[in-house]
């Protein structure tokens, strides 16, 4: 009986760290991207403020949802 729990919460674990790394990667891509069409944008003298402010929310707020993930 305790094996088969051990085994299930061992699978839980792994299910949420690998769900944690991928929203990791996720969000590291949203911030590059954003960061990249912030540049773009800001060397053709067009307003980056949406794009800025946007995509660094989302690509934080995946960054910490996949902390949570990986580390509880």
């Amino acid at each position: 009986m305790d094996s088969s729990v051990l085994t299930e919460k061992k699978s839980i674990h792994e299910k949420r760290r690998k769900r944690g790394v991928l929203s990791a990667g996720i969000g590291a891509s949203v911030l590059g991207t954003g960061f990249l069409i912030q540049y773009i944008l800001y060397m053709n003298d067009l307003s980056f403020n949406t794009i800025m402010y946007t995509l660094t929310i989302v690509g934080i707020g995946l960054i910490f949802y996949a902390a949570i993930q990986f580390f509880n």
